[in-house]
């Protein structure tokens, strides 16, 4: 394959590509009227842009890179605006040691190395070992640039007592210039580098041995607009794990609060972020844990613990230590059993909490429970990046502005981000109003229940929930709120976001060299008019947080020396660090390693906002942004080295060797990924079928009609095949093959090919990365069988170049089967250098529908049949509700240019239907839906109508056969007019129906309880692969 026909990282493609060049003030010309109270101002936003992007690496997330600041200053000309471009690299640590180096990787670990299925123990140890490495060389003598501090301060920015600020979890703030965005130095709660100015007061983190783990200062500090204290807290991974900082504003009268513990919090977490009222602090503890441990259990180091439960500490702000913590429900029925009913979804929306700080009237003070007076989601739909007016970030705010998007979820989880298309703004005090006068369901319930699309119908002037539509084919980004000089209302004033047009994508969903993009100032009352288009010399990509500086905020910066890398200072921090370097892999050559990974320590970081609060007391009200289900607080996992102190590399190195120590130690005694020995495979097959004609009542290259036809089809009234074709031609086939780990004679011969379902490839077989109680391979290579999990065709690695219409159809892909079955059976010169006598067919869903034909035709090709989610019986109405679209239109990153007719499912809370409720680890739907592939029309189209392939059963075949299919499998269980419980009589009702030649003492079912269609991914997936080994094994 060329390089260019490569599949992109999603996030180092398209707009999410990181940009290469950066500009000085450069001025931009602008369509509209800029509105004067921009007169002077600069909006600034952070985000993440890798210096070192290597085209060959797929372990890339957004949340990974350097940071760089994009901004545009509304410059006085006069009484005229003009507005001027910049974008500029923060010069952090780690980026000045890019910089100077011969790199071709990332010096942090990519966040995906956490979710990769395919990363083992092993590869995590790698990745720890090169960090340590790269960092100790950068503390040598004669470097340069060494990395103190490993923060790539690329989420967020904010101004506080003179100093624009650039944040991230895994350091202290950057402060940077304003209007240039030149880098300062770093902020460590009195000063920062590169000023000459002091301050009496203390640092964050103390002067002790273990003060750089307690810099890590969350990526959302906030400045209260009256006092202009800054207030922030500091999560890491050493008891108490959580400390709270308070810096007044210079010549004040004010205390600092340095790093004061907030007791209660008994284990390391991820936090981003928090709320701050006029008089309360609230410090959200949720059960998203950071755990080398997790390694022992085959878990990722990164986890959500089901059977913790999700707090709030909340404490007068200049009081800590009186924190009082309120729990809400358990996030599992493993704690406590839940009905579905009261089952939190995967969504992201405002929420509101009530929390009561006093005590009942009646009963002693000391028994009292603090408890969660109301707890509800004020609107239905998908609610991201969340902001106030800068007026109100401490006090009241009446209306939260932030982001929505019409087709896609955001269930932000690690492996995705969804792009936003739609702006909101929704007036929080009426719908917190509503809902107190009609309170929904604790939790679950929403004030307003009503979509995107019925909102943006509705014409109701004082709708409580206004959006903002982009044009077709437009992205936007976080929108900021800038108020007028004279309000009229507290939302008078203007949103200003940059946006993108991706028609200027090429067909491989690149961004072409010329690419711009623009800044857009939106009328935040109406939230209708586009008041000023500033048009960009360059694009902006996708990025994070922003703000809103004023022209008294840059003219009242303190004096500073920027912190620049001279081209003498690169040239010596590359011989010098390039020297050492050589020095120690001729050491590590012994270890065979050829690409060492990264040593990170993560820090504390679920993206989560609380943009405003609501004090009253004796109840505090706290408007926040959380996910609905307390799960999915999207970890912004930002990398973090150890601190070492001055230039000196002896407390790093020994503090980065114990921790490695202590990983590795780990890694060795913790299970790999999967225990399996697995190699990619590759078979080139050449095949002729009766493929179906189909119907001429739809248009293949128009989605809509795709769409209509299919449902046309699956309720009967159309028949969508009208005749049938010849196809032939050479298909390549790919798999991955997987040896026995234990040898039993009887079985060296024996070979399981593992056949997936429609929107899944060859990897749900090995379980993803959630390891062996999930992996197939795994539990048959331990019973001594091969295994051979291949990509049906248009599937997973396979070409998705053939026509989906009339090419991927069940009839040639039986017809490839056989070719391959025989091609195993006969000869050692196949791919697996192996011939196999006996083969076992195991398919799932689809991939056991397709065993029917190949078992009526060639009834002596195969050795035996297990089918897993799969009866004789398909519940079509379930199927219809998958509400599919062209995968192309939904997912144009993943799957750039592909012809209409793949289809993949829209919905992720439709996907994670296809699991029980209760019956699996809620972190394998996310991984799922992110990861799913596709179906074509003429999978679809091609088995229904009268005479279906699959309809027309092997009353000749009369070998073993066993079914295997979840009770709550609602595709091919839960049936009409069949109770859900009753899912074994269609099990044996499929022997009569389908297998009516297979011997009674033959055919075997099994139908695991708390189990949906994607059995393999329950958590009763070792009870499947034990029965279906315990049946085979008595004949093979």
């Amino acid at each position: 394959m060329r390089r260019n026909e490569k599949t992109a990282n999603p996030y180092l493609s398209g707009n999410f590509a990181p940009i290469r060049n950066t500009l000085p003030l450069t001025p931009c010309s602008y369509e509209g009227e800029i509105p004067a109270d921009l007169a002077g101002g600069q909006y600034i936003r952070n985000g993440s842009n890798p210096l070192i992007k290597n085209e060959e690496n797929t372990q890339a997330h957004w949340f990974d890179g350097d940071g760089m600041l994009s901004g545009v200053l509304f410059r006085r000309q006069g009484d005229e605006i003009q507005p001027e471009f910049v974008n500029q690299y923060l010069v952090t640590d780690v980026f000045a040691f890019a910089k100077s180096s011969t790199l071709t990787k990332p010096f942090l670990f990519s966040i995906s190395i956490l979710i990769d299925p395919l990363a083992s123990v092993l590869s995590v140890v790698l990745h720890v070992l090169r960090t340590v490495i790269l960092t100790i060389f950068s503390q040598l003598p004669g470097s340069t640039t060494p990395v103190k501090k490993a923060s790539v301060a690329n989420t967020a920015v904010l101004y506080h007592d003179g100093r624009a600020l650039a944040t991230c979890e895994s350091g202290p703030p950057l402060r940077f210039a304003l209007p240039s965005l030149e880098t300062i130095g770093w902020f460590d709660g009195r000063k920062a580098q590169g000023e000459s100015e002091d301050s009496e007061t203390g640092c964050f983190g103390g002067e002790d041995m273990l003060s750089w783990v307690r810099q890590w200062t969350t990526a959302h500090p906030r400045t209260d607009p009256v006092t202009g204290e800054l207030i922030a807290f500091h999560a890491c991974f050493i008891a108490p794990f959580v400390h709270y900082s308070i810096i007044p504003k210079s010549k004040s009268n004010g205390q600092p609060i340095l790093t004061a513990p907030v007791p209660g919090i008994k284990s390391s977490k991820m936090m981003h972020d928090f709320g701050v009222s006029r008089g309360y602090t609230v410090i959200l503890d949720m059960p998203l844990c950071f755990n080398p441990l997790n390694l022992l259990k085959g878990s990722p180091v990164l986890s959500f613990e089901s059977c913790e439960k999700s707090r709030f500490g909340v404490f007068p702000r200049y009081r800590p230590e009186a924190v009082q913590w309120y729990e809400t429900n358990p996030c599992s029925p493993e704690v406590k059993p839940i009905p579905p009913e009261y089952a939190e979804e995967e969504q992201c929306r405002l929420y509101y909490y009530s929390f009561p700080l006093t005590p009942p009237s009646s009963g002693r003070v000391e028994d009292h429970e603090p408890t969660i007076a109301h707890q509800w989601a004020l609107s239905a739909i998908e609610f991201e990046f969340p902001s106030v007016s800068p007026l109100c970030t401490m006090s009241e705010a009446q209306f939260v502005y932030g982001c929505s998007a019409r087709s896609v979820c955001y269930s932000v989880g690690l492996g995705k981000a969804a792009k936003i298309d739609i702006l909101a703004k929704i007036n929080a005090t009426a719908l917190i109003a509503r809902g107190l006068e009609n309170q929904p369901q604790p939790i679950k319930g929403c004030v307003d229940n009503r979509s995107i699309q019925d909102i943006l119908e509705s014409d109701d002037p004082d709708d409580p929930i206004r959006l903002f539509a982009m044009p077709e084919g437009w992205y936007a980004q976080e929108p900021r709120f800038v108020p007028r000089s004279k309000q009229n209302s507290e939302d008078d004033g203007f949103l200003l976001t940059f946006v993108f047009d991706e028609s200027q994508l090429d067909n491989r969903g690149c961004c072409r060299d010329d690419a711009i993009g623009e800044l857009w100032v939106i009328d935040a009352r109406t939230m209708r008019d586009v008041v000023a288009r500033i048009k960009l010399p360059q694009r902006v990509p996708y990025g994070f947080h922003g703000c809103w500086f004023s022209e008294d905020e840059i003219v009242g910066q303190r004096t500073y020396r920027a912190r620049v890398l001279t081209e003498d200072e690169e040239r010596k921090g590359v011989s010098a660090v390039v020297w050492r370097k050589a020095r120690v892999l001729r050491i590590e050559v012994t270890w065979s390693i050829n690409d060492i990974g990264n040593l990170s320590t993560l820090a504390q970081c679920p993206y989560l906002q609380c943009p405003s609060s609501i004090a009253q007391p004796p109840r505090l009200h706290i408007l926040g942004f959380l996910s609905l289900s307390h799960q999915e607080y999207t970890p912004l996992a930002i990398i973090s080295n150890l601190k070492p102190s001055h230039n000196q590399p002896t407390m790093l190195t020994s503090m980065c060797l114990a921790g490695f120590a202590a990983i590795a130690s780990t890694a060795l005694a913790a299970p790999h990924a999967s225990t399996s020995e697995c190699s990619a495979v590759s078979f080139n097959i050449a095949a002729t079928a009766e493929n179906a004609v189909l119907s001429p009542s739809y248009d293949p290259n128009n989605e809509t009609s795709i769409i209509g036809f299919i449902n046309a089809m699956v309720r009967g009234e159309v028949n969508p095949v009208v005749g049938t074709q010849e196809i032939s031609g050479s298909f390549v086939i790919n798999g991955i093959y997987c040896r026995p780990t234990r040898k039993v004679k009887k079985r060296r011969d024996a070979l399981q090919i593992l056949v997936h379902g429609i929107t899944y490839n060859s990897t749900m077989w090995g379980g993803y990365h959630f390891g062996d109680r999930y992996n197939w391979h795994a539990y048959a290579n331990a019973e001594g069988y091969h295994t051979l999990a291949i990509d049906r065709l248009g599937h997973g690695l396979n070409s998705k170049a053939l026509d989906p219409n009339n090419v991927v159809q069940p009839s040639l892909q039986v017809e490839i089967y056989r070719q391959l079955i025989q091609s195993i059976r006969s000869t050692a010169t196949n791919s697996l250098q192996k011939r196999f006598s006996n083969i076992i067919y195991v398919g799932h869903s689809y991939g056991s529908q397709i065993a029917l034909p190949l078992a009526r035709l060639y009834p002596e090709l195969t050795s035996a049949l297990v089918l897993t989610g799969w009866t004789s019986t398909t519940n079509l109405s379930e199927v219809q509700k998958f509400n599919l679209a062209s995968a192309s239109s939904i997912y144009p990153l993943r799957f750039p240019g592909l012809a209409k007719g793949y289809l993949a499912m829209v919905d992720e809370a439709l996907r994670k239907s296809l699991f029980y409720y209760g019956g699996f680890d809620p972190a394998i739907p996310a991984f799922d839906f992110a990861n799913q592939d596709i179906v074509t029309v003429g999978e679809f189209a091609a088995n229904a109508g009268p005479g279906g392939l699959f309809s027309i059963p092997p009353e000749n075949y009369t070998k073993p056969v066993m079914v295997i299919t979840g009770v709550e499998d609602f595709v091919f269980c839960v049936q009409p007019g069949v109770p859900p419980r009753e899912c074994e009589k269609l099990l044996e009702k499929s022997k009569t129906d389908i297998f009516p030649g297979v011997p009674a003492r033959k055919y075997e079912y099994f139908a695991p309880r708390n189990t949906g269609h994607d059995l393999t991914l329950h958590y009763s997936a070792p009870e499947t692969f034990k029965r279906a080994h315990k049946f085979l094994n008595k004949y093979f």
